[in-house]
């Protein structure tokens, strides 16, 4: 397996995720120093690649991907996996609000807990959470499964037209 390291150290967002989706072509797995939080990491990316990020992500980590399997050490902001179709999302930490929402496939994994509407719209795929999730959990869901293995507020699943919320 041939590995590629991107120092994003003092990179832009829009120069790391053109870094990220050109090698990408080129490398079975990309590893990601530095990341700082920022945002969009992976946005948009449609390569079969693992991406390996060693810290911290900020918003829309893997939004609209399709495809690559994205493991965080730390933890991510804001809608993590927002609008994946196929792939895997994996942090090791907590997420904040909308850990996959609008997910039409693949899978979404967070460890710790998360903030409000994890899951909201999502169409398929598969969200497994660890710890805790907010406020209105599989708001307006129409497809897929959420798994909650903590626990969740009494607005959970609310509006929801198909697909299926476990909670532990």
């Amino acid at each position: 397996m041939e590995e590629y390291v991107i120092d994003a150290n003092g990179m832009e967002e829009k120069e790391l995720n053109r870094t990220i989706k050109e090698q990408a072509k080129y490398h079975d797995k990309l590893i990601i120093d530095n990341p700082d939080s920022k945002h969009n990491i992976c946005a948009g990316l449609t390569e079969d690649v693992e991406i390996e990020i060693k810290g911290s992500a900020g918003y829309f980590v893997g939004t609209m991907a399709h495809g690559p399997r994205i493991h965080i050490t730390g933890n991510a902001g804001w809608f993590a996996g927002d609008n994946m179709t196929e792939g895997e999302l994996v942090i090791e930490g907590t997420a904040g609000d909308g850990a996959g929402q609008g997910i039409y496939g693949g899978t979404v994994i967070v460890k710790g807990n998360v903030g409000s509407r994890t899951g909201e719209i999502m169409k398929g795929g598969t969200v497994i959470i660890g710890g805790n999730s907010g406020f209105m959990t599989g708001l307006l869901m129409m497809g897929g499964k959420l798994i909650i293995l903590g626990d969740v507020t009494e607005d959970v699943g609310e509006s929801i037209m198909r697909g299926t919320i476990f909670v532990l």
